[in-house]
């Protein structure tokens, strides 16, 4: 994900697998050079990253996180493994980027837990963040989860919260954004400064997995 600041340094946010778990990068080039910043570096899952500018030139990202080993040997066959399930939890990270420092900004992402038949009960699985900023500056990260708490069904929608400064703000669903987990909004700013998200649904019921042709929303 790419994002150009006030100055014109363009900001490159990625994940890489070059240590054995995925770990998420910012590259910055300008005419300096290229200048190179671990955002994310831990045995965790830490991948698809997303990017964005406020209004200080800060370098926000957010990632999707999962525990170490995900996807790998578990269950009792394998005892003494420390793998875990796919997708069992998921959740979004935030990071601010000022310099060569990275900071967690104020307050926890709103989330609801989902009911699962592992140990652990209740599990937070949110994924695919989308960062941008309006004309006010604030901050707003879209991202997917299903929208119910038991869980049932295969349908997943868009939901979207924004910064105030001392935390994040009580989502909002997106309105028939009904779709496979993996779907990703394009977000844009208009000149009035309001945030214009543009994505795809298949207008999948609830607690089916059907859906019918996909349809492009705003």
């Amino acid at each position: 994900a790419a994002v150009v600041d006030s100055r014109g340094t363009l900001h490159v946010a990625y994940d890489t697998y070059e240590n054995g778990s995925y770990d998420i990068k910012l590259a910055s080039v300008s005419e300096r050079g290229l200048e190179m910043i671990t955002v994310a570096g831990t045995p965790k899952f830490e991948a698809r990253a997303s990017v964005a500018i406020d209004k200080q030139d800060r370098v926000w990202v957010a990632y999707e996180e999962a525990d170490a080993n995900w996807g790998k040997d578990f269950g009792t066959k394998w005892t003494g493994k420390s793998g875990v399930p796919f997708y069992l939890d998921r959740r979004i990270a935030v990071r601010v980027v000022t310099g060569d420092r990275v900071q967690q900004p104020k307050g926890d992402i709103p989330s609801e837990g989902i009911d699962t038949l592992y140990p652990g009960g209740r599990r937070v699985r949110v994924s695919m963040p989308r960062l941008s900023s309006d004309g006010a500056g604030r901050m707003w990260l879209l991202f997917r989860r299903h929208p119910l708490a038991t869980g049932v069904g295969e349908v997943w929608n868009s939901f979207a919260t924004h910064h105030s400064g001392d935390g994040w703000s009580p989502v909002t669903q997106i309105p028939n954004s009904e779709n496979f987990i993996d779907n990703r909004p394009a977000i844009a700013r208009l000149q009035s400064g309001a945030l214009v998200a543009i994505y795809s649904t298949d207008s999948r019921a609830g607690t089916t997995a059907s859906g019918r042709d996909n349809d492009i929303h705003a």
